[in-house]
């Protein structure tokens, strides 16, 4: 198992530790979701003729589903810590379990690109 040091010093195992800031973002999420829960009606009622209201909740709900992707792909890359590489079969393994097309080209795209470069719109949106 692979090990680091934390701020004390003392040595901590990273797979355990991959798996409490996935069970960590995982949380945000389903904060990010009552969010949605509360504001979306509120919102849609008060302004449902501004597209501006609805693209704002699509880029909340995109907010989600990447805090729930990221938290899944935590999960499953703690799983394998003991491999120096993934084969081509784990990356599409995956890939699979993604929901959005953007977390998905983590694994292909070399570019690093910050969020608000990202395509926002490669996911399925939830309705609420």
């Amino acid at each position: 198992m692979t090990q680091t040091k934390n701020a004390a010093g003392g040595e901590i195992a990273t797979q355990p530790l991959f798996k409490r800031l996935a069970v960590h973002m995982d949380g945000l999420a389903a904060r990010v979701h009552r969010i949605e829960c509360l504001l979306s009606p509120q919102m849609l009622d008060a302004s449902a003729r501004e597209n501006r209201t609805i693209r704002d909740l699509q880029h909340l709900d995109y907010l989600r589903q990447s805090l729930e992707d990221c938290a899944l792909l935590l999960l499953l890359l703690g799983q394998h810590l003991s491999q120096s590489f993934l084969t081509v079969e784990d990356i599409a393994a995956i890939q699979e379990k993604l929901r959005l097309e953007s977390t998905q080209e983590l694994f292909t795209d070399p570019v690093v690109r910050p969020v608000s470069t990202l395509h926002e719109n490669t996911g399925e949106i939830d309705l609420f």
